[in-house]
């Protein structure tokens, strides 16, 4: 058990370095650098709203967590955004999401 807790933080904490170097590639303030997490707080440039984030990413078969749903006053726009740091490893979210970003 203790191996693959082992294995398991160390897959934890790689997937947290290259969501976060995703981040920083796109030019994103992440809330908190963690060196392992399971998810990351992250506000886009330009992206002044990530409901329509959201929306939009829906439309290419990526799922995000805008920060409005976290929100008591969830009618406010909010530029955060919670990304599962799993979901950041797939070439499809990245790919999905600089296509996005490209049509704003």
């Amino acid at each position: 058990y203790q191996r693959y807790i082992t294995r398991l933080r160390a897959r934890l904490a790689e997937a947290t370095s290259r969501a976060l170097a995703l981040f920083d590639r796109l030019g994103a303030e992440v809330l908190v650098r963690p060196e392992q997490s399971l998810y990351i707080w992250a506000a886009l440039p330009g992206v002044p709203d990530t409901l329509a984030l959201a929306e939009q990413l829906l439309q290419e078969k990526v799922m995000i967590a805008p920060g409005r749903v976290f929100r008591v006053d969830a009618d406010s726009p909010q530029p955060w955004s919670r990304y599962n740091v799993g979901a950041l490893q797939d070439p499809r979210f990245e790919a999905a999401l600089l296509k996005v970003l490209e049509r704003r």
